[in-house]
Formats: structure tokens, sequence, C-alpha cells
């Protein structure tokens, strides 16, 4: 099979990226999180499928792939949803007979994560892994299927019940994967907390996440 992977990520400008975190972090220690968690993903999602990363804003691809040594496509202009189906169509045009797209903010998502998905894709048209907050942390396809993006109130909750309503009407058939957490909030900091202290982060970044997050909780007095 012709799998593909597609990773939307964007540039690690400080005031761009992880802007629910930067309030606590600091501008500059959110961006050079961001910067770490898309090293974490791009080396935790290899895997024998083909590769394809998008980048944003769209003028950034070129500077991505020099930071990262990978190629990187411009992602296309519009919402998520139609930068999403734009790089679906473009991974299909390629060649690609499954594709599945993720993002770079989800720390437990892992290669057999992704692999899962595309053997899911064997038998089903759509493969999903749902996101703590409403949204999806992956989404897996066997063709294009542009409606699925059309009308979605994307950031929001309703994320996955109008992806499920589109997928109904389209008379297609699912899976749902395992549901994950991106790392947006606090919350989702403290949840990911042993993750994090894998991460390859500068002491600046350590620093800053140590204030935000206070001690460890003490396991003895619970």
């Amino acid at each position: 099979m012709n799998d593909v992977l597609i990773v939307f990520l964007k540039e690690p400008v400080p005031g761009r990226v992880k802007t629910r975190l930067a309030p606590l972090l600091g501008a500059e220690a959110a961006a050079r999180l961001y910067a770490a968690l898309v090293e974490h993903a791009l080396a935790a999602l290899r895997g024998p499928w083909r590769r394809m990363l998008f980048g944003a804003p769209a003028d950034a691809a070129a500077r991505l792939a020099d930071r990262l040594a990978e190629p990187v496509l411009p992602q296309a202009e519009g919402d998520l949803g139609a930068r999403m189906a734009a790089a679906f169509d473009a991974a299909f045009t390629s060649g690609a007979e499954r594709a599945v797209i993720v993002g770079t903010d989800c720390l437990s998502l892992s290669a057999i994560d992704v692999e899962d998905a595309f053997e899911a894709l064997g038998a089903h048209d759509v493969a999903l892994a749902p996101a703590l907050d409403g949204g999806y942390v992956l989404l897996g396809l066997r063709s294009p299927q542009p409606a699925l993006f059309a009308g979605v109130e994307w950031s929001t909750p309703r994320v996955m019940p109008q992806t499920l309503e589109r997928v109904a009407r389209a008379g297609l058939t699912f899976t749902r994967l395992p549901r994950h957490g991106d790392l947006d909030t606090l919350d989702d900091l403290r949840r990911d907390r042993s993750r994090l202290a894998a991460l390859p982060l500068d002491d600046a970044t350590r620093r800053a996440l140590a204030l935000a997050l206070g001690p460890p909780a003490d396991p003895a007095a619970r």
C-alpha cells in the first residue's frame, strides 16, 4: 500500500504558537516548547509510510524545511478545514492509497497509533482518534472527502460531533481510535508532566514550565 502521513506544523514564532500557554510560560518559552513538540512528533511518528509535511504560514515552508532538514510544503489558504482538505488532495494526487493527518501538539501519539489508523483504513473509509477537548488528533481517509471539512466549527468541542455528522451524511464507514490529549492549557501540561520531562528542552523553558506547574504532587499525600 502507498500510505502517506500528513503532518501539519507551524513556524515556532513567539506570539504565534501556543498562544494559550504564552501567558503562563512567556511567549519565548511557549515557542521553544512548540519547537520541541515538533521535533518530538517527527521522531515519534516515523514508520514505513511516506511523510508529507505542511507548514504555516505558507511563506515559512522553506524556513521550516531548512530547520527540520526535510521537505515542507506550504499549507493552503483558508480555515483549518480548507487547509486539511487541500493537504489530503495533495497526498492522493501524489499517489497515496491511504492518508492520515496529524498535528504536532499531542505528546502521547505514537507510530503505533498511525499504524493502527492505516490498518483500520483497510476496512473503513475513515479513521478518527478523538481529542480530549472535543476535536480529534488524527484523521485517516482512503479517498478525498472535502465534505468532512466544510462548515465545521474548528477549535471548539463541536469538531468531533460535527465531523461524525458529515461522515454519516456521506454514507462513509468509520472506526474510532483511542482518545488523546493535545497540549494547549495548564491542565494539559499537568496531565503530560512526565512526558514533558523527557523532551529535549533548554533550561529557560524548563524553568518556565516548573514555575507554571509548581512542585510535583506528593503520591504519599494521596
